[in-house]
């Protein structure tokens, strides 16, 4: 089951919702991380520092009372040194329940140990006799100085390795931002690219579709009908396209039985046109007695027009053949410049009867093409009957010949009123008639330039018309060279 427009549209959407989404999510989520961990490193440095300078406070504190209780033999000073040894011990126990490594926690226990040592050469001290000797006191105040520098030698490397420890931790939270940071901008232009194939994906099968509606429909505007538009799309553009290709097939049928109705007819009357046409000729010469001079005027009047209902109906079958794929064309390889010239000779009557000069403008000798030449001969007559028959009297026509890229090309230039731009499409069109500036009439047949479209076509060309009103108008057409 195919999904409708809404229902695509829908689903991409979600698809690119929930995409950022999780990219936004994990955006979030990897920076919570480098936040707690940031601030959990900051936090135990500040503790361990703090520890540091309050152990180090409360064992100078615990030493000067010592020393004054032990000169001054004062109570108070004894309680002092108490509480700073218990501020120690408290502080040091906290100090050691941090979360930190193994050799903070060696130093500690080094401290530990030397602030035993303290204290028992303290009370050694404190219960020896009033008076001792003074070898054995300096010996005992010299042992609590060097546990005292000893604990705080390990105090202060303490803090060293802490921030050693820090700073190490600090650079390894710097390099996993980075490659998170990293991995990040890949999922991300991952995502980004994920987003845009979809979108083009679901953009492309509502587009293309259309797309290929819009060309069938200019292609009906030009007079083909193709029906056989096969394409995968949304169940709204499929109705569309089947709706499109019944109508195709309906007017390819209409115009079947239009051509069929013209050939027929026209294959029809073509006999007795010829009757007509030469019943008329044995009159005219007498066969049937002497004429009066009106007689004889009516009689050409009939016999020129039987002439014009023939031109006609033979044009008519021609374009049937030609469009049916009936015409039989001949191809042989010669050089065109006799053959433009050749056809202009034959226009010569048209071209003096409105005092028109004719430019030819080729070498005598041009380029060998593959053309029919009966039917290449109908090309260019065509376009030189249509170029006098829109140019003023004392115009000049332009016949041009020029190699451009593989093909050769044939340009006509008159100096008529020009056609309107919004005609210029469709004047290859059959029984078209172009409607001249100021409401004129072209009063032609809408056959000849139709035919031309069919003939040059058949050899591998193209035609094309150049115009702007009251400078005249240009018809083109290529043939290959190959």
């Amino acid at each position: 089951m195919r999904l409708n427009i809404l229902t695509r549209l829908i689903a991409g959407y979600f698809i690119v919702l929930l995409g950022s989404s999780l990219i936004s999510g994990f955006i979030i989520y990897k920076l919570r991380d480098f936040s707690v961990e940031t601030n959990r490193i900051l936090i135990l440095e500040n503790r361990i520092q703090e520890y540091s300078r309050k152990l180090t406070d409360a064992l100078l504190s615990q030493v000067r009372y010592e020393k004054k209780y032990f000169l001054l033999k004062d109570s108070l000073l004894y309680d002092q040194f108490l509480l700073a040894k218990g501020e120690f011990l408290q502080n040091l126990m906290e100090a050691r329940a941090l979360p930190i490594g193994p050799q903070e926690k060696t130093l500690l226990g080094e401290i530990a140990l030397q602030h035993e040592q303290h204290e028992a050469l303290v009370e050694k001290g404190l219960r020896s006799k009033p008076r001792l000797f003074r070898s054995e006191l300096d010996s005992l105040n010299k042992e609590k100085e060097e546990t005292v520098n000893a604990i705080i030698r390990h105090l202060e490397a303490l803090k060293e390795i802490s921030q050693q420890n820090n700073l190490r931790r600090f650079r390894e939270l710097g390099e996993a931002q980075e490659a998170s940071l990293q991995f990040i901008i890949y999922i991300g232009a991952a995502a980004l690219g994920l987003i845009v194939m979809i979108s083009w994906i679901i953009t492309r099968s509502i587009t293309r579709p259309i797309g290929l509606l819009v060309d069938k429909t200019r292609e009906m505007g030009e007079g083909r009908y193709p029906g056989d538009l096969k394409i995968k799309s949304p169940p709204e553009v499929a109705r569309l396209n089947r709706a499109f290709n019944d109508m195709c097939d309906r007017l390819n049928k209409i115009d079947k039985m239009k051509s069929d109705f013209f050939s027929i007819m026209s294959h029809e009357l073509r006999t007795p046109l010829t009757s007509i046409r030469e019943g008329t000729n044995l009159l005219l010469e007498g066969v049937g007695g002497d004429l009066k001079e009106k007689q004889k005027k009516l009689l050409g009047i009939i016999s020129e027009e039987s002439n014009r209902l023939i031109e006609l109906v033979n044009s008519l079958l021609d374009l049937a053949k030609m469009e049916a794929g009936m015409m039989p064309f001949h191809f042989s390889r010669m050089d065109f410049s006799p053959v433009i010239t050749i056809t202009a000779q034959l226009m010569e009557p048209l071209l003096a009867s409105k005092k028109i000069s004719l430019k030819l403008d080729y070498p005598d000798t041009g380029p060998a093409v593959r053309v029919d030449n009966e039917r290449i001969m109908q090309v260019i007559k065509n376009l030189l009957a249509n170029a006098i028959r829109f140019s003023l009297e004392g115009g000049t026509i332009q016949v041009s010949l020029k190699n451009r890229g593989g093909f050769l090309e044939i340009a006509v230039h008159d100096q008529g009123p020009g056609i309107p731009p919004d005609q210029l499409k469709h004047i290859f069109e059959k029984f078209r008639q172009v409607e001249l500036p100021g409401g004129l009439s072209s009063k032609g047949t809408g056959l000849g330039l139709a035919i031309v479209k069919q003939i040059i076509t058949a050899h591998g060309g193209k035609v094309w018309a150049e115009s702007e009103i009251g400078k005249g108008s240009s018809f083109f057409f290529t043939l290959p060279l190959d």
